[in-house]
């Protein structure tokens, strides 16, 4: 009873957290007013996570949790401050050792961050998907497929909220951030490729949301068709973003959600060999082209060319700029969070415009040039971690709900990782949260106690159901 007590409050603390990231943090800017609420909250969520974290799941779960803390505490780290003689030695610090003897400096103790309110920014930044992590780790594995129905709920919210966007133009009042694409679909957030990254990654939400929830025999083929009917409705959606990128990766997700998808259908049969293609899936497929076809058509088509076409143009033109930048603040980086300063600094005079640049777009290089190589190597190692446990999983044998959870997981970081080379997905608050979840997805390992836990669950429903179903006669 007290494991089932537990696990309900984490999977509640998880809801409410994931809730809170959705309205509150769709955008990465720094100054949005909504994270005087959220960061908060997550921080309290974190407290309560790690207070709620059995010794056995944390041990069962160690790869994760270094990971985590080891990019938590390089962070940190960014703050701490070095002594005169070593910060001058660090690659990148000419200008400010410059202005340090000009003012009468030298001497002062400065953090290995140029910038450090900006790192100080990020530090509380990865609260919100710490805590996400940690809440996860602490519900059995198959009570995700809650959080994964509410993800898909949100995600039609979003798409939503886009429609009244586009309805509304470039003054609508469904715009929930100053700085945002006015006149794009960017439902929940300020920047229309991390809307279509969003909407793309609701493909395969869905898909998994059908696969693992729970139904009787006679559902099923209800439930598939409407899966088919709302997963096709959701592609004008991802028209209506004006982002190029953001479609490519969209048909990418749509692909995945077939690999995620598997029919309870196939669980009570497994023997069962399939002699012909799925009417569903013919179904699913042409209703897709035909919406693609027509939405080009009449509506998306000459704005989706022309707003690609422009931040196509940005993108290859800094690019080789930052990268040289980069390679001027190896090996420690300028500090996480610097971008902004530290480009502004070194920005090529043939790129000067009224506009600054908010980031790389593309997170590689910006996580190259800000964390150098240390971060790096982190987030190589912790790719080899996720995808090497990602690959045992799928070759094992095990569990049908494990197995559809590695897949979602799998599909929802690799539509963020290529996300990230053409833009910056990751660090908006509900896209990191879903990352979180998507780890622990793949990585994550159950207790004993957390199979019981949900077992007893399952007997109670079980119970409850049969005596409901009992013919009093």
């Amino acid at each position: 009873m007290k494991l089932q007590l537990t696990a309900r409050r984490s999977e509640w603390g998880l809801l409410i957290l994931i809730a809170c990231a959705a309205l509150m943090g769709g955008s990465s800017r720094s100054d949005i007013s909504s994270l005087i609420v959220l960061r908060p909250v997550a921080i309290l969520a974190l407290a309560w996570g790690l207070y709620r974290l059995s010794g056995a799941q944390a041990r069962a779960n160690t790869a994760v949790l270094y990971l985590a803390g080891a990019w938590f505490g390089l962070t940190a780290l960014q703050l701490v401050p070095l002594p005169p003689f070593l910060w001058h030695a660090l690659p990148g610090r000419e200008l400010a050792q410059e202005i340090d003897r000009a003012a009468g400096l030298a001497d002062q103790w400065r953090p290995l961050s140029l910038v450090p309110w900006r790192t100080l920014n990020t530090l509380f930044a990865l609260t919100v998907p710490l805590a996400a992590l940690v809440l996860a780790l602490g519900m059995p594995r198959s009570r995700l497929r809650v959080a994964i129905a509410f993800m898909v709920l949100i995600v039609w919210l979003s798409a939503g909220l886009s429609l009244l966007q586009v309805v509304g133009g470039d003054s609508s009042p469904f715009y929930t951030y100053r700085v945002t694409n006015a006149g794009s679909a960017v439902g929940l957030f300020a920047n229309r490729n991390h809307q279509a990254i969003f909407i793309a990654m609701g493909f395969p939400l869905i898909a998994t949301a059908l696969a693992l929830w729970p139904v009787s025999r006679e559902q099923i083929r209800l439930r598939e068709w409407t899966a088919a009917g709302i997963t096709t409705l959701l592609v004008p959606f991802l028209l209506f973003t004006q982002s190029r990128a953001g479609i490519v990766v969209g048909l990418i997700g749509a692909g995945l959600a077939v690999w995620c998808y598997r029919s309870p259908r196939e669980a009570a049969q497994p023997r069962r060999r399939k002699i012909a293609l799925d009417p569903r899936i013919i179904f699913a497929g042409l209703a897709t082209l035909a919406l693609v076809g027509l939405t080009l058509a009449f509506s998306a088509a000459n704005s989706i060319q022309r707003l690609g076409a422009e931040d196509d143009e940005l993108r290859l033109s800094i690019w080789p700029p930052i990268f040289d930048m980069a390679l001027s603040y190896l090996p420690t980086g300028s500090g996480l969070g610097t971008f902004v300063e530290i480009y502004a600094t070194n920005e090529p005079d043939d790129l000067l415009a009224p506009q600054y640049i908010n980031h790389a777009h593309n997170d590689y290089l910006e996580l190259l040039m800000t964390g150098g190589l240390p971060f790096i190597g982190l987030l190589a190692i912790a790719a080899a971690v996720v995808f090497g446990k990602a690959a045992a999983r799928l070759r094992r044998r095990g569990q049908r709900e494990d197995q559809i959870l590695g897949r979602l997981g799998v599909s929802l970081i690799l539509i963020l990782a290529i996300g990230s080379a053409y833009d910056y997905p990751v660090r908006t608050p509900l896209l990191a949260t879903i990352l979180a979840l998507a780890v622990v997805m793949v990585v994550g390992r159950e207790t004993v106690g957390d199979v019981a836990s949900d077992e007893g669950k399952k007997i109670a429903f079980t119970k409850d159901t049969g005596a409901k179903g009992r013919n009093p006669t």
